[in-house]
């Protein structure tokens, strides 16, 4: 950035990641969010997780031919697990929402081509050997319990493993090891995946970042991995078509997850974050004070990080916002809208032009679907800044929130330089104009 000085040394991650708690309602909020990344752009998610199912069903009909069905069972069970290496192309697509870009397929596929140069492609590499090992303590535990058995079909198979005393242990810790597998496996790519798409970071303070996230909420982070094992084996019958769905809808989740887990509590890792919204670059300084050399250009407005009762903490910026201070919530995942209760839009809207009104619904973590008004307005002035045509979504005071809830979206600060300074606890506010 030209206008800080000297250049900080950028270190994209200092020291591990810090990691939030999250709650079940932050869970469902991730999968409304993903469902709706999901409905807004089907045809990449349906296609990426067309190609999955085509493998499937290309290595069941391989093992048919083989004459080794037997293994048409646990390869089912197992093959699910290398899903989060597929939802790649996923996690660009929601990134793509996120950022205000419409996603496409040459982006989608510039993406996972990157990737073989970067730490993603050892995690694919972890993941694959998960399945690999999956795969082999089937065939041991195949020779040491049903070894002496003989079967020489998929049906023949079924009905030893079913009704054999040696068929049911199979069974039982074959299910055991399968299950510890897979939750090894969900701890170490819940977070790691997103992160090292959207991250230069190694690939073991990626896992490490991972199994924190899962540790800091165990039991709900445990049901959310029970949940999805449940939805995949369903969407495994038949013949894997329910993937179809299932894959999209979790990859987009998992996306949201990421920044729930991570936000703020990465974030406060650095001195200060330089975000230039025009050009789209980031700027990471671990040990520089911000110094721009220019300070006249810059509006500078008090922020504090404040705590809730999960604990998880959230930057509050005081700001002016239609000529009147104040005390908002800034989401630093969000796209450009702004959310207020019906009382404080009463207070700002006087002057006011409003282009026009519809109802609409929110996705909000603790109630799911919130009705709202979504208002178009044709200028709205925050802090020095003019937004054109700004979008403010409206809710009742009565919401699971309470009557006081604000909270502005980073993309309100479009054509412009912001610096989210946390030594000095300001938000610096720069148009890239001047």
């Amino acid at each position: 950035m030209s206008d800080s000085a000297p250049q900080p040394t950028v270190q994209p991650f200092p020291t591990m990641p810090q990691v939030n708690a999250l709650t079940v309602g932050d869970l469902r909020q991730c999968l409304l969010l993903g469902l709706s990344d999901f409905g807004r752009a089907p045809v990449f998610g349906l296609s990426i997780a067309a190609i999955f199912v085509v493998i499937g069903l290309a290595v069941v009909m391989s093992l048919t031919a083989w004459d080794i069905p037997w293994l048409i069972y646990p390869f089912a069970i197992g093959f699910p697990l290398i899903g989060p290496f597929a939802a790649v192309g996923l996690y660009e697509v929601s990134r793509a929402f996120e950022e205000g870009r419409t996603p496409t397929w040459r982006g989608v596929f510039s993406v996972i081509w990157e990737q073989r140069r970067r730490e993603f492609g050892w995690m694919a590499f972890v993941v694959l050997f998960v399945f690999w090992v999956w795969m082999y303590q089937v065939r041991l535990l195949m020779a040491l319990f049903l070894g002496r058995l003989s079967f020489s079909s998929f049906e023949g198979f079924i009905a030893v493993t079913f009704t054999t005393t040696e068929g049911i242990l199979f069974l039982m810790i074959g299910h055991v090891v399968g299950a510890g597998l897979a939750l090894l496996l969900f701890a170490i790519t819940v977070v790691s995946m997103p992160l090292l798409l959207e991250r230069d970071i190694d690939v073991v303070t990626a896992m490490i970042t991972s199994i924190k996230a899962v540790a800091a909420s165990p039991f709900v982070m445990l049901g959310w991995g029970v949940a999805v094992t449940l939805a995949v084996i369903a969407g495994s019958l038949p013949f894997f078509l329910g993937l179809l769905i299932v894959l999209p809808v979790l990859g987009h989740t998992t996306w949201q997850e990421k920044k729930i887990n991570l936000g703020l509590g990465l974030m406060k890792e650095f001195s200060y974050i330089l975000i230039d919204n025009v050009t789209r670059e980031v700027e990471f300084a671990a040990n520089t004070l911000f110094n721009p050399q220019d300070p006249n250009k810059w509006h500078q407005y008090p922020m504090t990080i404040e705590k809730d009762e999960k604990p998880n903490s959230g930057l509050i910026v005081d700001i002016p916002l239609a000529g009147q201070p104040q005390h908002i919530k800034l989401d630093t995942g969000a796209g450009p809208g702004l959310i207020l209760t019906e009382n404080i839009w009463i207070t700002i809207s006087k002057d006011l032009q409003i282009q026009h009104q519809k109802k609409e619904r929110l996705a909000t973590p603790l109630s799911g679907w919130l009705p709202c008004k979504m208002i178009s307005v044709e200028k709205l002035i925050l802090g020095n800044i003019t937004i054109y045509d700004a979008m403010v979504h409206v809710i009742a005071d009565d919401n699971p929130y309470g009557q006081d809830e604000f909270t502005l979206g980073m993309g309100f600060f479009e054509e412009t330089v912001i610096a989210l300074d946390f030594e000095r606890n300001l938000l610096l506010v720069r148009n890239h104009r001047n």
